[in-house]
């Protein structure tokens, strides 16, 4: 837990210092794309542990999970977001959250493809660092709730492209996606979540629409909603084990 303490603390050091350099150096501010400097810091304190032999792909939640439950949690997760996010925005009396990709139609060329990579990026080693490490190390110590709700607050304090209100949204989404580690025993479904989030934000700001993306998404459920129906077939369809057979 100290580790894992200590590689956030250290992430915000170095993209910060980086993003800062960047300013005075040359005057370009990254915007969104400067989340690439978090990502190569919170990849790079995955290296000591690697290195001593306690990382494996396994321990971080890079493993499969069951199709049928990832689909319902994530979908049960997204309405629980959507609904807070409601309520909290009602409370508030303001308007939906802008989307951080906002104005990228007319950056540069180099500057809209930094951002695209970091739009594919940064979910999965956000999801690798937060939930594979982070939550892993907490849980060593805390139960479900108090490690789901640390790791939502420190989740939503790293994106500081967003208001101060927008937070509350942020931490709750964050302790969902422990929930959801928590429920299927593995990170992709949450990447998955947060690529195609990322990813509709991004194609949204560029092109007006997210058409691409909500094609995708809607092809993935099939394709594991057929899946999952598949091997329940073959389960039911499997002969019993001897062991279990009736007697007489």
């Amino acid at each position: 837990m100290r580790y894992a303490l200590l590689a956030y603390g250290a992430s915000w050091i170095v993209a910060g210092g980086a993003s800062l350099g960047a300013v005075l150096l040359f005057g370009v501010h990254l915007s969104t794309a400067g989340a690439l400097w978090f990502d190569g810091a919170w990849l790079a304190s995955l290296i000591p542990l690697r290195r001593a032999g306690l990382l494996r792909a396994g321990d971080l939640g890079l493993r499969k999970a069951p199709a049928a439950r990832a689909v319902g949690l994530a979908l049960l997760l997204v309405a629980a977001s959507v609904l807070f996010d409601g309520l909290w925005r009602a409370a508030l009396a303001r308007g939906p959250t802008s989307n951080p990709f906002s104005g990228i139609a007319d950056r540069s060329t180099a500057l809209i493809v930094l951002t695209g990579v970091a739009a594919v990026v940064s979910p999965v080693v956000e999801e690798v660092f937060f939930r594979g490490l982070l939550y892993r190390c907490f849980r060593n110590r805390l139960s479900v709730l108090p490690g789901s709700m640390a790791i939502g607050v420190m989740f939503g304090l790293i994106h500081t492209q967003y208001a101060a209100a927008v937070l509350p949204e942020l931490a709750v989404y964050g302790l969902l996606l422990c929930l959801l580690y928590e429920h299927t025993g593995s990170l992709w479904p949450g990447i998955v979540l947060n690529l195609c989030l990322d990813a509709s934000g991004f194609e949204q700001a560029l092109t007006g629409s997210s058409a691409i993306v909500f094609s995708s998404v809607v092809l993935l459920l099939l394709v594991l909603v057929a899946r999952s129906l598949r091997w329940t077939k073959r389960e039911k369809l499997a002969p019993t084990p001897p062991s279990v057979w009736p007697r007489g």
